[in-house]
């Protein structure tokens, strides 16, 4: 199957995919706003009288959105990495 496809002049023209970028943006930015959530829930059920069970379960939340903060940066690097390289050196 090939990638092009014709224009209303009857001309060809390559399509192009759907950037990937735009779904690990979303999800970036919905771990900071769900992390940041935990993280006032952890300052807001925080005693030093009495332990509760709401603190372990914030304590969590942050530390997952944490985790898939650094995971979604990771990918954003990853990926501009092999941008550069398959965009200056040719397909790798």
């Amino acid at each position: 199957m090939q990638n092009r496809s014709p224009d209303l002049l009857g001309t060809e023209k390559k399509l192009q995919r759907p950037s990937r970028l735009v779904p690990v943006l979303i999800a970036l930015v919905c771990a900071v706003i769900l992390t940041g959530g935990s993280l006032y829930g952890v300052a807001s059920t925080c005693s030093y009288s009495s332990h509760s069970n709401w603190t372990d379960i914030f304590a969590f939340g942050a530390l997952v959105g944490v985790a898939l903060i650094v995971l979604c940066l990771a990918v954003i690097l990853l990926w501009t990495i092999w941008f550069i390289v398959k965009r200056f050196w040719g397909n790798p």
